[in-house]
């Protein structure tokens, strides 16, 4: 994706309108004015939402028209926007990361991908609306095999696939509960490309989702069960600190295989290596495409042991964007409300991109203070550093110039990202186990 038009009749924007969206010769609501809209308002309710998204359209409408504007036109008008517009425009402004202004982080050679999952709050009529979606298949699966989601859920399972070094939220998948993260990812795997590295936990390793990664040369690293299967017994088992070994692919993998297109291995297994780390007095088993050569065992089990960022990553993504204040009660409302969060999750990151390279530099202070960018005054920044380029009407050619003049924007208001702090903690330090007594499990 080179090219980016955000003119009223482009195709770009055409390809992501519902027929007859916008048609009204003397209408004076424009499709760019609406994402725009839509990018800058986080309300909790539908109608705060119209109404707070019609006073945002009159910071740039002429005041000529702007009385004409009411919020239920605003509402009709965000609902002929289909939901695929944000994942088009979110992999637009993620192609413009990683040039010399935005380094991008990365392990070794490899940009690192993490996928996990979390529940979202919904109710009857968006489960409803979930519920309708399904095929009859789908459909006879969910009422025969789970009828307890399909008679009284009120969750949504989410997995996102996430840059966990630069925060970057990349694509997710939203479903009813019935099916699981392992099998939400599936639907990620178009997003991931050669040479990366994803970073997963424990309840997704399987060999034909090891055997689909390799095909398509994206290397990975997880946690395993230790009773995952007889191989991995055998090695947590053994004084071995690292082996090499093939795990059997079972009927259901060659299946599920055979459903994405992919030729099964011809020996029925698939070489994986394992190795074993201790965290905090755990042993964990992790297993990973890298030879050891690439990433010793011990650099591996370091990346894998900062992969509680993962969750902090996500409950700054649900948190200050308020994800589950869904402004339509349905299926396609709630796909929408989660892209364009997405997006300006993004450019939130991006906002405080050099804060946050200033402040790794500045490591902690003497008295043991960290300082951190609050993330929530960043995303207010939004509007201030978006509305100068849209008034201008400047259409960017590709995504860096696109960024490039967001940091324009940004330049002279780095007092503008509040920095906060907080106690920096010992590297020895063990998060004690707060679960009730006979709760707690023994590490494995």
């Amino acid at each position: 994706m080179s090219k980016i038009h955000l003119e009223l009749n482009s195709p770009e924007i055409r390809a992501h309108l519902k027929p007859g969206a916008f048609t009204r010769r003397n209408g004076v609501i424009k499709a760019p004015d609406m994402v725009l809209n839509d990018l800058l308002n986080f309300s909790t309710s539908c109608n705060s939402s119209a109404s707070n998204l019609r006073d945002d359209f009159q910071i740039f409408s002429p005041k000529s028209v702007k009385d004409a504007v009411s919020a239920g036109a605003i509402s009709q008008a965000r609902a002929k926007i289909l939901p695929s517009l944000w994942p088009w425009l979110t992999a637009f402004v993620l192609s413009g990361f990683g040039d010399n202004a935005m380094p991008l982080r990365k392990f070794k050679k490899y940009l690192v991908r993490a996928a996990d999952g979390t529940w979202l709050s919904a109710n009857k009529d968006i489960i409803n609306s979930f519920i309708d979606g399904l095929d009859d298949a789908e459909f006879t699966r969910l009422e025969t095999e789970h009828p307890k989601v399909y008679e009284s859920t009120k969750q949504l399972l989410m997995v996102l696939l996430y840059d966990p070094l630069n925060h970057l939220q990349l694509g997710h998948v939203v479903s009813l509960e019935h099916k699981g993260e392992r099998e939400l990812l599936l639907g990620l795997l178009n997003l991931l490309k050669k040479g990366e590295l994803l970073v997963l936990d424990r309840g997704y390793p399987a060999a034909f989702l090891f055997w689909m990664l390799q095909v398509r040369g994206i290397e990975f690293l997880t946690r395993i069960k230790a009773d995952h299967c007889k191989v991995v017994r055998a090695f947590a088992d053994s004084d071995d600190q690292e082996r090499v070994v093939e795990l059997s692919l079972s009927p259901s993998g060659a299946s599920q295989l055979k459903t994405f297109g992919e030729t099964p291995p011809p020996s029925g297994t698939v070489k994986v290596r394992l190795f074993k780390h201790v965290k905090n007095g755990n042993l964990m088993i992790l297993a990973s495409s890298l030879h050891k050569t690439e990433a010793s065992r011990v650099e591996l089990g370091n990346l894998y042991a900062g992969r509680w960022e993962i969750e902090k990553n996500i409950c700054t993504f649900k948190l200050p964007l308020n994800l589950e204040g869904w402004r339509s009660y349905s299926q396609e409302g709630v796909q929408y409300d989660i892209g364009c969060r997405s997006l300006a999750h993004n450019l939130m990151i991006l906002a405080s991109w050099a804060a946050e390279r200033e402040l790794r530099k500045r490591g902690p202070s003497a008295s043991g203070y960290i300082s951190k960018v609050n993330k929530t005054f960043a995303l207010g920044e939004l509007k201030a550093t978006l509305l100068p380029i849209w008034r201008d009407q400047l259409v960017p050619k590709d995504a860096r110039q696109l960024l490039r003049r967001y940091h324009v924007e940004l330049l002279g208001k780095p007092s503008r990202i509040k920095i906060g702090r907080g106690r920096a903690l010992p590297k020895n330090y063990v998060k004690p186990d707060r679960r009730a007594r006979a709760n707690r499990k023994p590490a494995r």
